[in-house]
């Protein structure tokens, strides 16, 4: 016998998306992300800060 079949368009009735709250980050000044390259951490935290930065990715 044949497991039933899920029927996906009335899997999703009365289930809502929340809304993102609005964005009010702002990006770092030059001098700050230059700061940042100059601390004294490990080169592991330096890189996965340069490459959010580079991918203008959100760090919350």
């Amino acid at each position: 016998m044949a497991a039933p079949r899920l029927d996906r368009r009335r899997s999703t009735i009365g289930i809502e998306r929340r809304q993102a709250p609005p964005d009010r980050t702002e990006a770092l000044a030059e001098d700050q992300i230059a700061a940042l390259w100059r601390l004294d951490v490990a080169m592991r935290e330096k890189t996965q800060w340069k490459m959010l930065y580079e991918s203008a990715a959100r760090g919350r």
